[in-house]
């Protein structure tokens, strides 16, 4: 099997007490071909100087930069500086599985679309947001109006991908999650059946946590990529609506909902059923739908006429003329 090179991007910041042992599972990848390439986030614990002395045969690499920046602009620069095409994201915090490389590069070389691979968080703990385990493109891309699916620390890019929606920009909090939305646009998503990393479960992606007034402003900002050829008053009263159950919806909604999901599909050069498809999808036009009829008693009585009315209506066109005597 051909072993195409692989960059890791690491970015740090006073990560020294944990550095030694994550480099140290950089370095025992079961594959041939990788190096590291590293952007010193303005450390002062040292940080700098253990990374420049691990770098060494086992794990070829250089240090990039040293000048604090964001960290989305410090990213932005090690995707610039990288010569491969795929590259692995590595955390200053949490450990790489041997065969991490291996596995992520397999599935990329056999799966030609696919511009993310993730994995899943090796940090199962029960509080995890619902969504998470979601697998296939089309949940993955579709959760993405709604939460963020894909851990950072986990994740495998293309570089064209990232380079053609523009590079990693700098969103505090949040870089990783606007680079997903812009690169549902253009590419597949994908996730590996089991966890690639382990350790440091404390450390967290830098999106802001869903239902707070932090992740609505990110989203918000980015509603024409999450819901193209949706008014975007309309495409954020949408995603309001499945925010909070206690506002009414009403038919127009549910006509809007699910010609937002079309509209969405269509934008990724999909057929407008891809996302209607989708397990989330289904259920979430289910309980729009259900809160619909419970705030409209008149239409929860008059449904179920007007379904036997047009049955019957249906039967009466149909039915074959009495024969003459």
């Amino acid at each position: 099997m051909p072993h195409p090179p692989v960059t890791w991007l690491m970015v740090v910041r006073n990560s020294r007490p944990t550095l030694d042992a994550v480099l140290g599972s950089l370095a025992a990848q079961d594959y041939p071909r990788h190096e590291l390439l590293v952007w010193d986030n303005g450390s002062t614990d040292g940080s700098a100087e253990t990374i420049a002395r691990r770098l060494n045969d086992a794990l070829p690499g250089r240090i990039v930069g040293t000048a604090r920046l964001g960290k989305g602009e410090a990213l932005a620069h090690l995707v610039a500086s990288a010569k491969t095409e795929l590259l692995a994201i590595a955390d200053a915090q949490t450990l790489s599985q041997p065969d991490r490389l291996s596995r992520q590069a397999a599935t990329l070389l056999d799966q030609r679309k696919v511009g993310v691979l993730a994995a899943p968080p090796h940090d199962t703990r029960e509080s995890a947001e619902p969504g998470t385990a979601a697998q296939n493109d089309a949940e993955l891309r579709w959760a993405l109006r709604f939460e963020n699916p894909i851990d950072f620390r986990t994740v495998m890019l293309r570089r064209s991908a990232v380079l053609e929606v523009g590079n990693v920009r700098d969103r505090r909090p949040g870089e990783d999650y606007d680079l997903w939305v812009r690169l549902a646009l253009i590419c597949r998503f994908a996730m590996l059946d089991r966890p690639c990393t382990e350790g440091a479960a404390a450390a967290q992606p830098s999106t802001p946590p869903l239902h707070t007034d932090a992740f609505r402003h990110l989203r918000d900002g980015l509603i024409d990529r999450l819901l193209p050829g949706t008014d975007p008053s309309a495409g954020v009263r949408l995603l309001n609506l499945l925010d909070d159950d206690t506002q009414r919806v009403t038919e127009e909604d549910l006509r809007r909902f699910r010609r937002s999901a079309m509209l969405a599909a269509q934008a990724c050069r999909y057929a407008p059923s891809y996302f209607l498809k989708t397990q989330r999808f289904r259920a979430q036009e289910a309980a729009l739908r259900a809160r619909y009829l419970r705030h409209e008693p008149v239409i929860r009585v008059c449904e179920p006429l007007l379904r036997s009315a047009k049955t019957l209506a249906h039967k009466l066109r149909h039915r074959q003329p009495d024969r003459a005597a």
